[in-house]
């Protein structure tokens, strides 16, 4: 069995995606409650332990003009994979959303990918869907790419 790459994108509507060979689950979450964080880190903590998951996280901060709340918010799931990941002793690599975007688009023999986050989240989902088969929603696609990068050993 290959190794499985995990794609996390901690942001505030981002999620996580496991990219084995035949298969791409993904866990979309916009808080972590008790609930949604017991159910994705028992199935992060068996890719982990059972096979040597690679992991790239976006190494996302708040925005100045975002409310104390939402700032909150992205701390709370910032920390919450930072402690997963490190309760499995797995390193992830970080990557800055600047760094990994323009990868991503020159992959597909693009220059960048556009800077408006609509439409950006649009161009990612439909270059990610190419690659992969399966259900990789717009709200996943970040961290579809993310995964899918490593996968390939482009970052």
């Amino acid at each position: 069995m290959n190794t499985p790459t995990i794609g996390i994108d901690p942001g505030k509507t981002g999620g996580m995606v496991i990219l084995w060979p035949e298969a791409a689950p993904g866990y979309k979450f916009t808080k972590v409650t008790y609930a949604t964080a017991e159910g994705m880190s028992y199935s992060l903590w068996e890719t982990l332990l059972g096979n040597e998951a690679r992991v790239v996280m976006e190494d996302v901060g708040s925005v100045p003009n975002d409310r104390p709340s939402a700032a909150f918010a992205l701390g709370s799931t910032v920390g919450f994979w930072t402690a997963v990941l490190a309760g499995a002793r797995v390193k992830p690599l970080l990557l800055r959303p600047e760094v990994w975007q323009v990868k991503f688009a020159r992959a597909f023999g693009d220059r960048w990918c556009p800077s408006e986050r609509a439409e950006r989240k649009k161009y990612i989902a439909k270059k990610v869907r190419t690659k992969l088969a399966g259900g990789i929603s717009v709200a996943l696609a970040d961290a579809a790419a993310l995964s899918w990068l490593l996968m390939e050993g482009k970052v």
